[in-house]
């Protein structure tokens, strides 16, 4: 039985399938050709258009054929299971699209080329990220689902295929919304493409059931018992969807774990949470204090120099607005800097992507991309570096001529300086090509190669002064990594540590930037800069990451260490030298990070973890946050 409607579906779908093969028979010899804006059209034809059509035609025409010749009652008669005939009939028609994504697989994979042209077919979403050649396969099986279920409720099928149109852009920008809501309440959505996963399992569920529990001579009935099925499956796949692709986050009881991006400035310690934008924890008050209250959903990121902030602003959830803000330290005076949607500014319709404040912040400068149509490429990405003062004067630009997948990162503003650091390299998931440190000098508008091709691991830390810059990466020629300074004014190199694998784990610099802290392997080193001469100071019998920092004023140094099988924190002067240590009460789990106040430290153990104030004198402990 299951060969003959296999045969069957195959048969009146044979047109669809040789036009697929046909296309691709063209895209080959356009290829093989050399014409590549052809080859980009017409694969940008096959996938955009010809597969979500085949897939709407073949889905939607799913029973027709029992329709057309009223074969209900000759199949209900046939001693053969209603559902192994709906089975049957959905795994035929589904292999004649699983059999074109194959040979497309295949094309894709052997002909020379063609990989790279294809990857100039991904555009933006709302949100301004890249959608994928996976999505292209995703959409027209999620199409074909849905039409195939639907085509057993009419025998219309062009019907079946607007109503599936509908109701396939409907459940996409549903499901878009929806993620949206979760991660402005902190919940970060691992995988989007579970929704879909379920909503086609949702749809299929509820055809059987209506083919299995309804008359067929009643046409309401049989549409009434299909939407109860289906609104009942959507409402369940909406929860199961969530709690699987937030990892069960959604049960989580604090969600706190979402904080994130932390700065010290003062005696006072700045972070960032999902829910509530930018937060300071105040010494003197101990208290946590929101320093953007204007702000209707969480920001970004921020850059924190001298006495002010500047700040990505959401604005607006449904229409992405993302703008660039600036406020004093504590809050106050928040204005915006750059308003994307504003039709009179320069900055309408454009995303701030990187930004960075001045030492003595009375300068900012960022990178804005948009989309347009230029010569050879239609859709490019357009990188554009703006800076003028933090009263919004004097504004000026750079346009720079780089490809779409292109990424620019602003690094560091050293104080005094003309010149501002910059990576640029492309964007994740790519990484085709190691990026490049440059300098941009933004009275001559010329640029200079610091570090070329930055291998991974490519990790750095900026001084507090933007002076000097710590870069880890490794040379694949020489077959070892190393961690260097490099000085940003001078723009000089010297090596640090140098071998095979350096085992580095975390790095901090002391408040006046003079000195900074290395966690490597077991051992932590002391490196200062002024006598250019490392120290270690600490030996362990573990490889981990360790907590440690300086305090604000810089005359004391804390240190995470274990001592009778407990954790305990080290407080040591100026010179290195132990003074006391202090029990902790609390279980911190995972990696424990320290964050040094005056005469009081900061503690944190992993993402789901509180935040824990220390008394460095009194040894009392209080939970901020």
């Amino acid at each position: 039985m299951f060969a003959k409607i296999f045969m069957k579906e195959w048969r009146e779908n044979i047109l669809i399938f040789t036009l697929a093969i046909l296309m691709m028979v063209a895209l080959i010899v356009l290829n093989l050709t050399g014409q590549k804006d052809m080859t980009l059209y017409t694969s940008g034809m096959f996938l955009l258009l010809f597969l979500p059509f085949a897939a709407l035609l073949i889905g939607s025409g799913g029973f027709y054929s029992e329709y057309k010749d009223n074969a209900w009652i000759y199949l209900f008669s046939r001693p053969i299971r209603k559902e192994i005939l709906w089975i049957s009939k959905f795994v035929s028609q589904l292999s004649i699209l699983l059999v074109i994504f194959l040979i497309f697989y295949f094309v894709r994979r052997f002909l020379p080329g063609l990989d790279k042209i294809l990857q100039d077919l991904d555009y933006p979403d709302a949100y301004g990220e890249l959608f994928s050649i996976s999505v292209y396969i995703v959409m027209p099986l999620m199409a074909f689902t849905i039409a195939f279920s639907l085509s057993l409720l009419h025998d219309k099928q062009f019907i079946i295929f607007f109503v599936t149109i509908l109701i396939g852009a409907g459940l996409i920008f549903a499901t878009q919304q929806y993620i949206f809501f979760l991660w402005l309440r902190g919940f970060y959505v691992k995988n989007e493409g579970i929704f879909s996963l379920f909503f086609a399992l949702s749809f299929v569920l509820a055809s059987l059931l209506t083919l299995l529990k309804s008359d067929f001579s009643q046409v309401r009935n049989k549409i009434f018992r299909f939407s109860k099925y289906l609104l009942i499956f959507l409402v369940i796949s909406f929860f199961i969807s969530t709690v699987v692709a937030t990892r069960g986050q959604i049960f989580s009881p604090r969600r706190n774990f979402s904080i994130w991006n932390y700065q010290r400035f003062q005696d006072s310690l700045y972070f960032q949470d999902w829910r509530k934008g930018i937060l300071r924890y105040d010494p003197d008050q101990e208290k946590i204090e929101r320093l953007n209250k204007d702000s209707r959903f969480s920001s970004e990121s921020f850059s924190l120099r001298a006495d002010k902030i500047a700040y990505h602003q959401i604005l607006s959830r449904r229409q992405w607005t993302q703008d660039l803000w600036v406020m004093n330290a504590d809050g106050s005076d928040a204005r915006p800097l750059v308003e994307s949607s504003a039709e009179e500014s320069p900055f309408y319709r454009k995303r701030v992507e990187s930004f960075l404040l001045s030492s003595d912040a009375k300068k900012i400068a960022f990178v804005t991309t948009h989309w347009e149509d230029i010569e050879g490429e239609r859709n490019a990405r357009i990188h554009t570096l703006w800076w003028m003062n933090t009263d919004k004067s004097q504004l000026k630009s750079h346009r720079f001529d780089l490809p779409s997948s292109t990424r620019l990162q602003l690094i560091a503003w050293p104080p005094d300086q003309d010149t501002i650091v910059m990576l640029i390299g492309e964007r994740p998931p790519r990484h085709a090509e190691p990026p490049d440190i440059i300098t941009f000098n933004l009275t001559e508008g010329s640029q200079r190669v610091l570090i070329e091709e930055l291998k991974p691991p490519r990790r750095w830390n900026v001084s507090p002064d933007q002076n000097y810059l710590t870069l880890r990466m490794r040379s694949f020629e020489q077959n070892k990594e190393t961690l260097s300074l490099l000085d940003l004014c001078t723009h000089e190199k010297f090596e640090v540590f140098s071998a095979e694998h350096l085992r580095l784990w975390a790095r901090k610099w002391s408040p006046d930037g003079r000195k900074i802290a290395i966690s490597r392997g077991n051992e932590l080193w002391i490196y200062n800069l002024e006598e250019k001469k490392l120290e270690k100071i600490s030996q362990r019998n573990y490889e981990y990451e360790i907590g440690f920092d300086w305090t604000s004023d810089g005359q004391k140094f804390i240190l995470l260490a274990p001592i009778d099988g407990e954790n305990r924190l080290v407080v040591m002067d100026k010179h290195f030298q132990e003074e006391r240590t202090i029990k902790i009460p609390i279980k911190l789990k995972g990696t424990i990070s320290i964050w040094g106040l005056e005469n009081r430290a900061l503690l944190k153990g992993n993402r789901k973890g509180a935040l824990w104030r220390v008394d460095l004198e009194t040894e009392d402990w209080k939970k901020v946050y």
